[in-house]
């Protein structure tokens, strides 16, 4: 992730303060604005489609609103999703003020939900290796049903089975 916010592709930031908002139309739905400190510098312009992993692996999309009184390091944005379906959001699904939050502007799988949160491994443990560049593991060699290596048949030379 940490390539992804030198790009300005991501920001990290703490929720400095929250204010509920609802959608106009047939029926109001929860657009809370949530304001953010950090000293990332992302690449945004008005209406900018924002994501974020949520702590349960579904991911919340928001919109980039403006930047609370022009400061380039307080980006606002409008939650626009993740926070179910009823009138009132659910638990936990808005960020709440000194909360650290991360916001990218791509769309995560499930598998890159999880690159905002840091690597856990066990205590006296390193995380899982990869094989140095330019090495291969060896293929293994095909085995017939008994487990034995298969030898590939020579072509016999026997006058038997030379053409007359």
């Amino acid at each position: 992730m940490a390539g992804r916010r030198l790009a300005g592709e991501a920001f990290r930031g703490t929720v400095t303060g929250v204010e509920m908002a609802m959608s106009e139309g047939k029926r109001p739905m929860p657009r809370p604005l949530v304001t953010l400190r950090t000293d990332d510098r992302p690449h945004l312009s008005q209406g900018a489609r924002l994501h974020r992993p949520l702590a349960d692996g579904r991911t919340q999309s928001a919109e980039f609103v403006a930047y609370a009184d022009g400061d380039p390091g307080m980006p606002v944005v409008r939650l626009t999703g993740g926070m179910g379906r009823g009138r009132t959001p659910e638990a936990g699904s808005v960020p709440e003020p000194g909360e650290a939050v991360c916001w990218t502007l791509f769309e995560h799988s499930r598998a890159a939900a999880r690159s905002c949160r840091p690597r856990r491994t066990r205590p006296g443990r390193t995380a899982a290796r990869r094989p140095a560049p330019g090495t291969r593991r060896p293929r293994p060699r095909p085995r017939d049903r008994g487990g034995l290596p298969v030898t590939p048949a020579r072509p016999s030379t026997s006058p038997e089975r030379t053409a007359v």
